[in-house]
């Protein structure tokens, strides 16, 4: 396979598109190439293009309740960690993510509840409130590139961010949408 070309206005267009999803393979589908290619094309290293990583509890889920187990008996994290081969910061992230229910352990995940349309209010037409949505997930994903370079945030977190402004740009899409069709 022979690696794409790609224009600067094209890659200008492909970096937005990566700062405000941070998800290859959205950045793929909006561009009509592959992820591979937007790997290549935006320098980005194979680790950090890796969207979808289940956690290290969710892929030993029995490992995981064990682990769990161990620490609550009194057992340090540091020694629980180095038993299933696991870093302490991993190990950390693990016991902490499990203690607060928000693994599938003991099945606490449950889907949102959806929204009644009695429950929904449109908002008031502003005019601006794409572009007040827009500034706001820019500041959001500085933020996060800023704590991430610090290493501040493990790969769940990151997810999880990254998730919340991809959904936040999608609302920004409606927004903008709907103001173009109700003026």
């Amino acid at each position: 396979m022979t690696p794409r070309n790609f224009n600067a206005a094209e890659l200008d267009e492909m970096q937005v598109d990566w700062q405000r999803t941070h998800n290859v393979k959205i950045v793929a589908e909006l561009h009509g190439c592959t992820q591979p290619e937007v790997v290549q094309a935006l320098g980005l290293e194979p680790a950090k293009a890796k969207s979808g990583k289940l956690s290290w509890e969710h892929r030993h889920p029995e490992e995981a309740a064990a682990f769990y187990a161990l620490i609550e008996s009194g057992t340090s994290i540091a020694k629980a960690a180095a038993k299933y081969n696991l870093s302490q910061s991993v190990g950390w992230h693990v016991y902490q993510r499990m203690k607060e229910g928000l693994t599938a352990m003991n099945n606490k995940e449950t889907a949102p509840e959806p929204i009644a349309p009695a429950d929904y209010t449109v908002p008031a037409k502003s005019g601006n409130e794409a572009q007040n949505v827009y500034a706001a997930i820019e500041r959001m994903s500085y933020l996060v590139d800023l704590m991430n370079r610090q290493k501040l945030l493990s790969d769940d977190e990151l997810n999880a961010c990254e998730r919340i402004m991809a959904m936040a740009d999608a609302f920004r899409a409606g927004i903008e949408y709907s103001e173009a069709h109700n003026e």
